[in-house]
């Protein structure tokens, strides 16, 4: 008995010291509650999806909503009627988007609050983007698949 309970203790420090808490992110499937990720993106699931979740390499079909601080709406894809497809991992949207999407499932819809690090950083896009700006994600994963796809944007 004294050796289980040595073993557990040892388990139990062996993972305290292994595991920090900004080395891993533990998601839940809940509506209404913000969630933060260990890279300071933070989102709140408004409908948690039941379909596929993405996968690295995978293409993703999503309408998206980018509010800046001051309101500004850069880009709506709903209001455009055209779904925006990327491919997971090549970098073709802001980290923090592509860091939030990977929690979500199809029919998902989350707004997502990307620190400027992981948004459009310390340079901005001249003449639309601040240097250093929040930015705030409106998404609805629509589709996961792999495959060629073609940009809308």
């Amino acid at each position: 008995m004294k050796n289980l309970i040595l073993a557990c203790f040892i388990v139990i420090n062996i993972g305290l010291f292994s595991c920090s808490s900004t080395e891993y992110f533990v998601y839940k499937e809940k509506v209404g509650i913000t969630q933060v990720m260990p890279s300071g993106v933070k989102f709140v699931d408004e409908v948690i999806g039941t379909g596929a979740k993405p996968t690295d390499r995978c293409i993703v079909n999503v309408n998206m909503k980018i509010v800046l601080e001051d309101g500004f709406v850069y880009v709506d894809t709903e209001d455009s009627g055209q779904p925006f497809s990327f491919q997971i991992g090549l970098n073709e949207v802001i980290p923090g988007v592509e860091e939030a999407l990977t929690t979500m499932k199809v029919g998902g819809k989350r707004k997502i609050i990307v620190p400027p690090d992981l948004a459009f950083g310390d340079k901005g896009v001249p003449g639309k983007i601040r240097p250093d700006e929040t930015v705030t994600v409106y998404i609805v994963l629509l589709d996961v698949r792999h495959g060629r796809y073609n940009s809308h944007i």
